[in-house]
């Protein structure tokens, strides 16, 4: 099963080209948030957003790493459903925030469109998923501190 999955097309796609600078450093932008939600004391938020960055800055940075690999694509997915359930549940959210999460789920699936399809430009609209991650996290830490 592993092995099927390490020699899928689209994996030996991504690790075809070396053009992943700029997603390691986008990934690495996890670190704002991490560090805006431990100074406001909201510490598992703040771990999370830590461990998400080091992760997929890691995975970025060596995409040939399969345990990086699933462990990005994990702590991505429990980092999304716990940062949404705080923007639902406890928040004060807006149109703007909707908003801005639907261009992150946007970008997020255009990426996987133009993988799928073997496009070379699906890392830049990775990169645009990653940046709107970060203002997601931002911003639902705001609807936190404003409530």
């Amino acid at each position: 099963m592993i092995e099927k999955f390490k020699s899928s097309e689209k994996i030996l796609f991504i690790n075809k080209y070396n053009k992943y600078n700029l997603l390691a450093f986008t990934s690495s932008t996890f670190l704002l948030p991490s560090y805006y939600a431990y100074i406001n004391k909201f510490y598992i938020l703040s771990v999370l957003s830590f461990i998400i960055s080091i992760i997929s800055s890691g995975h970025w940075y060596n995409v040939n790493n399969f345990s990086l690999r699933i462990m990005d694509l994990i702590v991505a997915k429990v980092c999304f459903v716990t940062y949404l359930t705080v923007l639902i549940l406890y928040t004060n959210y807006g149109f703007i925030d909707i908003f801005l999460l639907n261009i992150m789920i946007l970008f997020y699936y255009l990426s996987n469109y133009r993988l799928s399809n073997k496009k070379e430009d699906w890392v830049y609209y990775h990169v645009i998923f990653h940046t709107f991650a970060t203002i997601d996290q931002i911003v639902t830490l705001n609807g936190l501190i404003r409530k």
